[in-house]
C-alpha cells in the first residue's frame, strides 16, 4: 500500500559521510527526491548568544524514497 502512495518508490536507509547529512539532504531535495533525516533541535550557547540548532540523532544516517533497483 506503502508503495501505491509513493508511485513505486522505496525507502531507503543511507549511510552517509558524517557531517554530510545535511549537504546530501539538500541535494537530494533540490533534485526532487524525498528524504527524512531524524532530527532534534537543542539550544546552544556560544559568545553569549543563544540559537536553535538542527542536529541528527544518529550521524550518518538518512532515509530517502528511491526507485527499486533491479534484482
Amino acid at each position: 500500500m506503502v508503495e501505491a502512495e509513493n508511485h513505486g518508490l522505496h525507502w531507503y536507509a543511507l549511510k552517509v559521510f558524517y557531517n554530510k547529512v545535511f549537504a546530501v539532504e539538500e541535494e537530494l531535495t533540490a533534485d526532487g527526491t524525498e528524504c527524512y533525516v531524524p532530527v532534534e533541535e537543542t539550544v546552544v550557547e556560544r559568545g553569549g548568544q543563544r540559537r536553535k540548532v538542527r542536529r541528527p540523532v544518529i550521524n550518518s544516517l538518512m532515509f530517502s524514497a528511491l526507485p527499486r533497483s533491479a534484482p
